[in-house]
């Protein structure tokens, strides 16, 4: 929101500059610096939009000329109709406000070109940042090694055992690559890939740690961020002790239209203050969709993440 709100600031001052130097004058400002903040107003709107949808469309070639065309549109909109204000404000003389109104349009047409244009740079960019954070999630060593330890001791006690670990180690891995390019997968996907990643954890954790996930007739037609759900299962595990005794509970449940992850709450003996870096990528993901943000809700006994399901591919 800072960022838009300085660039706002920044559009404006250029355009009113650019206005100046085309018409060799500075007389009225007012005027034009009103109708310089409407018109980088109306960019940093259009842009923040499109860049956003363009990202999360197929189809992002034929999406953009559409909303290029539409955008061409509302800023001649925009122009024209703050023009005709002005002209009729000030008593202005038709042929005068056209020259203006062509001024500002083209005015318009160039720092809209230029700011879509950062937009989309920033937008990828995020974008790139939070992919590269969740595959090195994914590819951290110490998971991979305690999950090698765990498989070395089915090794020679229970051969059968050892190669369904390999087999679901292979399918989890073998999703990450997949899907991680991704901005969105299906929530069948998820769930398949949570299920190898839970079916590790206990083998790992044994009595220590219950997951529960939705039937395969319970799955709707929806989709939602990659390692959406794993990260919130990750998120419990690292953040909670989990013993025989006391065993770590994580709820997944689906209802209308949104996820729900739950767990009880056992602190650990060794508290370590928690980043809040998962659930903040989370959010920015579901930021980036133009969606809303998981609600987090914490009591004595629970922690509680709700997603939102997003439409179907």
């Amino acid at each position: 929101m800072l960022r838009h709100v300085l660039l706002f600031l920044l559009l404006t001052l250029v355009a009113l500059a650019m206005y100046c130097g085309l018409t060799l004058s500075a007389d009225d400002m007012l005027t034009a610096a009103s109708m310089a903040a409407g018109i980088s107003l109306c960019i940093v709107v259009l842009s923040s939009v499109i860049s956003r949808l363009v990202l999360r469309t197929q189809r992002p070639l034929l999406f953009g000329v559409i909303a290029a065309l539409v955008s061409l549109g509302v800023l001649y909109g925009v122009t024209a109709l703050l023009s005709t204000f002005f002209e009729m404000l000030y008593g202005l003389s038709p042929i005068y406000g056209l020259i203006n109104q062509i001024l500002w349009l083209i005015i318009a047409i160039a720092l809209f070109a230029v700011f879509l244009s950062v937009e989309f740079v920033f937008a990828l960019h995020e974008r790139q940042r939070i992919r590269l954070h969740v595959l090195t999630q994914q590819m951290q060593p110490h998971f991979l090694f305690n999950s090698l330890t765990t498989l070395s001791s089915y090794i020679d006690s229970d051969t059968d055992e050892a190669r369904r670990f390999v087999t679901e180690l292979a399918d989890m891995y073998r999703g990450v690559l997949r899907h991680i390019s991704r901005d969105r997968i299906t929530l069948a996907s998820e769930l398949r890939l949570v299920r190898a990643y839970a079916y590790i954890l206990q083998r790992r954790y044994g009595d220590g740690l219950r997951i529960t996930l939705p039937a395969d007739d319970e799955v709707v037609d929806a989709t939602l961020p990659p390692f959406a759900l794993q990260t919130l299962i990750e998120n419990a595990v690292r953040h909670n002790a989990h013993s025989a005794h006391a065993p770590l509970h994580v709820s997944v449940t689906l209802a209308e239209g949104t996820l729900t992850v739950r767990n009880n709450l056992l602190p650990l003996s060794s508290r370590q203050p928690s980043t809040g870096v998962g659930l903040a990528n989370l959010a920015e993901q579901y930021r980036l969709l133009s969606c809303a943000a998981p609600r987090v809700v914490r009591t004595d006994d629970t922690f509680t993440v709700t997603l939102t399901l997003l439409p179907p591919l």
